[in-house]
């Protein structure tokens, strides 16, 4: 049996933004949080995930109730973090390896000729529902 006072780990992230979005989500629905390691991976964000990230650990009594919060909160990042048109909001995406190669070439040009070439940064998909090149 685990005692009242215990904690356990419910989340590691390795944003501090994310984490702060976690922590007020959580406290809303009156769950006690607790974040370590905030202040070295805020500090130093490339090594963030050396030492696991930022941790968010919940009294063991609230971990059922914490967990719930936590995976719609993961179910939404997945959500977010997938490519859509910007034109019509498909996920059908092709990518143009052609256009790349242009890209490619023209920061090369850029740099050998000092002139300014370049289209800048482009992820060069083309929406194959509506045609729209993102």
């Amino acid at each position: 049996m685990k005692n009242a006072q215990q904690h356990i780990l419910i989340a590691e992230l390795a944003l501090s933004s994310d984490a702060h979005i976690l922590r007020g989500l959580l406290e809303a629905q009156n769950i006690t949080v607790f974040m370590f390691d905030e202040g070295f991976s805020s500090l130093t964000p490339a090594d963030a995930l050396a030492v696991g990230g930022i941790k968010i650990h919940v009294p063991f009594e609230q971990k059922d109730k914490a967990n719930k919060i936590v995976n719609a909160f993961y179910e939404n990042l997945k959500k977010e973090s997938i490519p859509k048109c910007s034109n019509c909001d498909s996920i059908n995406l092709k990518y143009d390896i052609r256009e790349h190669i242009k890209h490619i070439f023209m920061n090369l040009l850029t740099f050998f000729t000092g002139t300014n070439a370049s289209h800048g940064t482009r992820s060069f998909k083309k929406c194959l529902d509506c045609g729209y090149e993102n």
